[in-house]
């Protein structure tokens, strides 16, 4: 999953332009069925990293786990 993230991820410009470098914390409810609802930005470093890690986050793909389940992601 993290292999994926990384290759998904564009640092944006503002945050190269101002060194910024970090985790973004994305949460995100995990449904019965495999999909994703409820992104919701836990932390943010700034410079528009939440929103990128937010966007590469909603990508991700998943087995149905048959059952709801809470999950944060880290993203650096």
């Amino acid at each position: 999953m993290y292999t994926y993230i990384n290759s998904q991820v564009i640092y944006p410009p503002m945050a190269k332009r101002n060194r910024l470098q970090g985790e973004c914390i994305i949460s995100f409810t995990l449904n019965e069925d495999g999909t994703t609802a409820g992104h919701t930005v836990v932390k943010n470093i700034g410079g528009g990293c939440g929103e990128e890690a937010m966007r590469v986050v909603k990508l991700l793909k998943f087995k149905p786990p048959g059952f709801k389940s809470q999950n944060p992601v880290p993203v650096v």
